[in-house]
């Protein structure tokens, strides 16, 4: 009997299944790193690709573009690096690039704390910023050749040198998040994010293709193509200086400093030596996204059914799990053209959206074809069993029941396991 255990918001669930049974358990390779997460971060900064941050910030207008919240990575000691060594700056602009989540959040806050402390600290002139891409001013940089209209947070105007602080791992429809998404959709308008998302309905608009992947076989990706060419209009030749870490609940696993070109394929080779797996494909498969805030909401955490999903054999069944600490989604938007759109019949919300498409309306896409495919998803959550059932999901109170009656059903049953799948990537052998 083996003992599986897999992240549940701040905690572990135990699950036990037979030997037999057992065909698989995957998760973000382990490396061996005796240093901490700041240690790893001051190794990254003294020896980056390139030139050292201290000796190109002199007398510079430095836009710091800080992901938000939502992300689980060290902010405060990514910030501590980057104003140590900005103070020979004219003067430090902080960004929290919320692309198009809530601006005003407690973790955004608390991340302005971070900023203001380090600051203080270092002596640094500085202001700092939340994006709000509904609410800010913006400027037009021109069109994408995918007829993209790039609009960028007018705070970006008055910078030399753009300095970005980027937790790298795979992305379902956007190849890996990396530091070009702290441009678009970081710091872009709505409709800006609006039109690159609808490219996500592309079928090369998935995980573990990007523009600048060193397999040049891995660069048609829609999404991160024009995420790409957007960044390069609204830089107009200045220049974007990289801190890029892969990490694992609370381990930093690779860092790496520079130029964006060089370090963010730096970053994919090392994302996918840690988390990609060839997996032979089973009827029964157990999901958990990873501990708060990776299942923090439905929204949030399905990107993993996305990220395993070449695991699952069409008809087999999932069992999800998903706290769901914040609610099915974090705003009336999401809500809107996410969650509301999965209560019609399947066909119709894949007829719908395909027709006309409406940003967030991607996830209800990819979620419907998976809830199309299988024959039954489980989600084990907080939240009440309505909000599941009301759009075509089953729910389980006892997720070990779940394991063992697929195994009564089916005595030579394989289940394969996925814990933090919001980093993994899944291709099927």
């Amino acid at each position: 009997m083996k003992t599986i255990r897999l992240a549940y918001g701040k905690k572990d669930i135990e699950l036990k299944v037979p030997d037999k049974n057992f065909a698989g358990f995957y998760e973000p390779k382990k490396t061996v790193q005796k240093k901490s997460p700041k240690e790893m971060i001051e190794a990254a900064m003294k020896k980056p690709v390139g030139p050292k941050l201290e000796t190109i910030c002199k007398d510079k207008r430095v836009c710091c573009l800080i992901e938000d919240g939502t992300r689980l990575e060290p902010h405060e000691l990514i910030i501590e690096a980057f104003a140590k060594r900005l103070k020979k700056a004219k003067h430090v602009l902080f960004m929290i690039t919320t692309g198009t989540h809530t601006a005003d959040t407690p973790g955004n806050r608390k991340i302005i704390s971070y900023i203001k402390a380090s600051c203080k600290k270092h002596k640094i002139p500085y202001d700092f910023h939340i994006h709000d891409c509904r609410v800010d001013s913006f400027d037009y940089m021109g069109k994408t050749r995918f007829g993209t209209e790039v609009h960028v947070n007018s705070r970006a105007d008055q910078i030399d040198l753009f300095l970005v602080g980027s937790d790298a791992k795979n992305h379902y429809f956007s190849g890996y998040s990396n530091p070009i998404k702290n441009f678009l959709p970081g710091i872009s308008a709505f409709k800006t994010v609006e039109h690159n998302h609808s490219l996500a309905l592309h079928q090369k608009s998935v995980f573990g293709r990007h523009p600048l992947h060193p397999d040049k076989n891995r660069r048609k990706a829609p999404v991160a193509e024009d995420q790409y060419e957007a960044m390069k209009l609204i830089l107009k030749g200045r220049k974007v200086y990289v801190l890029g870490l892969v990490t694992s609940k609370d381990k930093i696993l690779y860092a790496k400093a520079g130029w964006l070109e060089k370090v963010t394929p730096m970053l994919f080779k090392s994302i996918d030596q840690i988390t990609s797996y060839m997996v032979k494909p089973q009827r029964y498969v157990v999901v958990s996204p990873g501990h708060y805030p990776n299942d923090g909401s439905l929204y949030v955490s399905q990107r993993a059914l996305e990220l395993t999903k070449n695991a699952m054999k069409k008809g087999g069944e999932i069992l999800f799990f998903s706290e769901c600490k914040e609610g099915i989604t974090y705003d009336e938007h999401t809500m809107k053209e996410f969650y509301l759109p999965m209560k019609r019949q399947i066909d119709s919300v894949l007829r719908i959206i395909k027709k006309k498409y409406v940003l967030y309306s991607h996830k209800a896409y990819r979620f419907a074809e998976l809830i199309r495919d299988m024959k039954a998803i489980y989600i084990y959550s907080d939240l009440e069993k309505k909000w599941f059932t009301d759009v075509h999901l089953s729910t389980t109170k006892n997720p070990q029941e779940i394991i063992d009656n697929w195994i009564k059903k089916d005595k030579n049953a394989k289940i394969l396991f996925f814990n933090e799948a919001n980093k993994l990537a899944v291709y099927s052998s």
